[in-house]
């Protein structure tokens, strides 16, 4: 996820091979906002999410990689 921080847009590259679920988590662990990612690369809008510190987690098949995205 770059660029991190960020303040607007910021894009995700997807570490899987197969199509990626990535769900963004705030400090309290609420579901904040879930997506697909099909493609390798994809760009997203954080300008609706107040500024903080959320978790990115992209979950393919068996695996999981989590990620901390800050918002400005």
């Amino acid at each position: 996820c770059y660029p991190n921080p960020t303040n607007g847009v910021f894009t995700l590259r997807n570490p899987f091979t197969k199509e990626a679920t990535i769900n963004v988590y705030d400090v309290m662990g609420r579901l904040i906002y879930e997506m697909q990612l099909d493609n390798e690369l994809s760009q997203k809008s954080a300008i609706s999410l107040p500024k903080g510190i959320y978790l990115l987690v992209v979950r393919s098949d068996n695996s999981m990689i989590q990620n901390k995205l800050v918002v400005n």
